[in-house]
């Protein structure tokens, strides 16, 4: 075979080659890493402040709220599998941190619904917290919380071992990081079609060899 062809063969497997490595890695990091997300969905005021001498006051439990105020959150869990309790630091829960009093946990909506969903409970004035308990490899929970002020902040501490959090992608963020997974494959592909329809006697050759190269390996 003449060295320019040898030298194509060997460009081409390496071009080849990287392109699978970056796809690879991209799919195996995913499957590999448990992330926890969490997002706030909406903070609504349940009361709105009026300039006039009338004086409104809201309790709960017998606790005067000055400015209360509804808390719509999310937490779900992606990870290839359960979270087991044993991952859980010396048994403490997930935590949310609040920069508002967290006067009480309203609601609680475990999905997929299950007997053994972990607890979510108040934890003081400015946390709350899930667990420590199995979360399911799809876990994903709708909290309401009631807090005397209108939250700004509300920071994750997690206890989980080998876990990332992060915020919960939006529908376009997830569609650009597929689109990053595609786009090594797609370009792998296209230069395989382009490479074959203008040189199709040393495609040949390199399927040829390739061929032979499995064949030795695994006869």
């Amino acid at each position: 075979m003449p060295l320019w062809a040898v030298v194509s063969n060997v460009t081409i497997a390496g071009i080849v080659a990287v392109f699978a490595a970056i796809t690879l890695f991209l799919n195996f990091r995913d499957r590999r890493v448990t992330t926890i997300y969490f997002v706030v969905d909406a903070v609504t005021p349940l009361m709105r402040r009026y300039s006039g001498a009338a004086k409104i006051d809201v309790r709960y439990n017998e606790e005067s709220l000055p400015e209360p105020h509804l808390v719509r959150l999310r937490v779900s869990v992606k990870s290839r599998h359960s979270i087991s309790r044993d991952r859980f630091d010396d048994d403490r829960p997930f935590r949310l941190v609040f920069d508002a009093k967290v006067i009480e946990i309203l609601s609680a909506r475990h999905l997929p619904f299950g007997a053994s969903d972990p607890a979510v409970k108040r934890i003081n004035d400015s946390s709350i917290g899930i667990g420590p308990g199995l979360l399911h490899r799809r876990y994903s929970c709708e909290i309401e919380v009631l807090t005397s002020g209108a939250p700004t902040k509300i920071v994750p501490s997690s206890s989980v071992a080998d876990a990332e959090v992060l915020p919960l992608p939006t529908p376009d963020q997830i569609r650009r990081l597929d689109l990053v997974k595609k786009v090594p494959v797609w370009a792998a592909v296209a230069f395989i079609i382009f490479f074959i329809a203008y040189r199709p006697e040393t495609a040949a050759e390199t399927a040829k060899q390739i061929g032979h190269f499995v064949a030795n390996l695994f006869g």
